[in-house]
């Protein structure tokens, strides 16, 4: 006989609960097709990479636009539920209310996911909608 049980369900969660909850947390939370995400830690390199191009690309997209590290993105998820990622990098509308803790595609025009050092993955906003 087996002592073992199924696993539980995991949770999915409203936006509101994401909002007044997850959103808030000190570790980094990812929500993807409404269930609460534990996003991996970022390395030293990986960060020095970000913080290096997000420095190179303001220069060239201030005034209008400004590179973000980290910053939520609200995505369309499966059967009705939502997606909120957190890229490496987003380069978004400068017009943004700075009130905000995400932002929609349409406020975004370039994400970059570094991945690796060495490797860098761009994705456009055609991509990301």
């Amino acid at each position: 006989m087996s002592i073992a049980t199924l696993p539980l369900a995991l949770a999915h969660v409203s936006l509101d609960e994401w909002d007044e909850d997850y959103s808030q947390r000190e570790d980094a939370y990812e929500l993807v097709d409404g269930i609460p995400t534990v996003a991996a830690d970022e390395s030293f390199a990986n960060v020095d990479a970000t913080m290096l191009l997000a420095d190179k690309l303001g220069a060239v997209v201030r005034p209008m636009w400004r590179p973000l590290a980290h910053f939520a993105i609200r995505l369309g998820g499966a059967d009705g539920t939502d997606t909120i990622r957190q890229p490496d990098l987003a380069v978004v509308r400068r017009d943004v209310a700075r009130t905000r803790h995400r932002v929609e595609p349409a406020d975004v025009a370039l994400v970059v996911l570094t991945g690796q050092v060495g490797r860098v993955s761009v994705t456009t906003r055609c991509d990301v909608t």
